[in-house]
């Protein structure tokens, strides 16, 4: 079967992902979800209902319900700053052009550095807006929202609003008191079916309708996934 036919089946669209996707980068995708002219270098995971424009990424790890902007930009592994040069000819000489130089026959290169590349996790229902930047190992928490333009150097609080370049916190979505129940209640992991009807608007009423629905065992969410290395899909 082929890799559009699988994705189909399970509800993915990922725009050119033939080509915008290395052979050995890990995926789990959850359907459905669409993801854009999204480039991957290693690692990329995305949950279900979860949309996405462009972009690139490196390790990058995507909650459920999550709403990402034009433009996105999940950092790369970091230069050395505290050897002769940040430039990586100093350990990959034959490949940091993009091919083979004539200049570096016999050149003798030092073990690649540790480079940093950590996993960037979004949380669940997180809104980021277009052109932002996110740097290597920060957690996005449940809930958060990223303003347009922003450049987030360090970890988000769930349900926390952040703008700027550095982003900083500008306000919460709910109190403490709502914030908990959110996080206790994990909404995102019941099966759509469970959130039909509830008052969306009136967030206190929406809490009181899920726990109900939760108490009353309400039936979680459990989507097609497709896993694997991104050249299993395209062989």
């Amino acid at each position: 079967m082929s890799w559009e036919s699988r994705f189909a089946e399970a509800g993915i669209s990922w725009f050119a992902f033939a080509r915008v996707v290395g052979p050995r980068a890990r995926l789990r995708l959850e359907g459905p979800t669409r993801v854009g002219m999204f480039n991957v270098a290693t690692r990329f995971e995305i949950g279900a209902f979860s949309y996405m424009h462009d972009g690139q990424g490196f390790n990058l790890v995507i909650g459920r319900y999550c709403s990402i902007g034009r433009n996105l930009y999940a950092l790369q592994p970091n230069h050395p700053v505290d050897w002769l040069s940040t430039n990586p000819f100093q350990y990959q000489p034959d490949a940091f052009l993009g091919a083979k130089s004539p200049y570096f026959d016999g050149f003798e290169a030092q073990p690649r550095p540790p480079i940093g590349n950590k996993t960037i996790t979004i949380g669940n229902d997180v809104w980021i807006g277009s052109n932002v930047t996110l740097v290597n190992g920060i957690t996005i928490g449940d809930g958060a929202i990223i303003g347009a333009g922003s450049v987030v150097t360090k970890d988000v609080p769930p349900y926390a609003i952040v703008g700027g370049n550095p982003a900083r916190l500008l306000r919460h979505r709910f109190d403490e008191d709502t914030i908990a129940d959110l996080l206790d209640l994990q909404w995102w992991n019941l099966h759509p079916s469970m959130l039909s009807g509830l008052e969306f608007s009136n967030i206190n009423r929406c809490i009181s309708q899920l726990r109900q629905r939760i108490q009353a065992g309400a039936e979680p969410f459990a989507p097609d996934v497709l896993e694997g290395l991104s050249g299993d899909f395209l062989s």
